[in-house]
């Protein structure tokens, strides 16, 4: 990490590196990636990271040209509330990866986090065993920039209409990856909305209800 401050890296890699054990609160690896102020790639994946201290989180907060996050295939279980506030002030984000972990429920703050980043183009949550309000759905309509969110592999279950309506919203939609998901049926207003998003190249529903049948 130091050699990419004193290089000026725009990109660091340090995936598959077994780190969980390393990024403690008194590492001193925070410090300097917090001043890596040209960092445009920041990937940090199958590491078997369990939580990300404070320290960690503020110094993930002060990279502003961040546009490409992956914190995917590690242990994390939640996103303590600094790490929500962290993730906040990341405006040029593009790219955000937290696939394959052990997220099993985001609060509301942090969907809404999600629904105030003006810059998101993809946003990764699959994997997690996740499940999603009511307040998650709009704040996901709220990212009109998006164009690619895979939720597979989550315990989603049947999507109302509230959250079908909003997912409608989200009219640049590329890719939207919803298999296996736990959805039992899609109503006609799911197909609707899924009618209504003009730039919808891939689509996954595999092992939903009435999809299978």
């Amino acid at each position: 990490i130091r050699a990419a401050e004193e290089s000026g890296a725009k990109e660091l890699v340090l995936s598959d590196l077994g780190l969980g054990a390393v990024l403690t609160p008194d590492w001193d690896g925070w410090k300097v990636l917090g001043r890596l102020e040209n960092l445009l790639w920041l990937k940090l994946e199958k590491n078997q990271i369990t939580a990300i201290p404070s320290a960690g989180w503020e110094a993930l907060g002060r990279l502003g040209k961040v546009t490409w996050l992956d914190l995917s295939e590690n242990l994390l279980t939640a996103i303590p509330e600094v790490g929500w506030e962290a993730l906040s002030q990341l405006r040029n984000l593009q790219y955000l990866y937290l696939d394959t972990n052990r997220i099993v429920e985001i609060p509301i703050e942090g969907w809404n986090t999600l629904g105030r980043l003006p810059s998101l183009l993809t946003i990764f949550l699959d994997g997690n065993g996740l499940r999603i309000p009511p307040e998650g759905w709009e704040a996901l309509a709220r990212i009109v920039t998006l164009e690619q969110l895979s939720l597979f592999s989550n315990v989603i279950g049947d999507i109302s209409a509230r959250g079908w309506e909003a997912l409608s919203r989200l009219t640049r939609l590329q890719l939207l990856y919803l298999s296996t998901t736990q959805i039992g049926n899609i109503p006609m207003e799911g197909w609707q909305a899924l009618g209504r998003l003009p730039n919808l190249t891939r689509l996954l529903l595999g092992h939903c209800g009435n999809i299978d049948r």
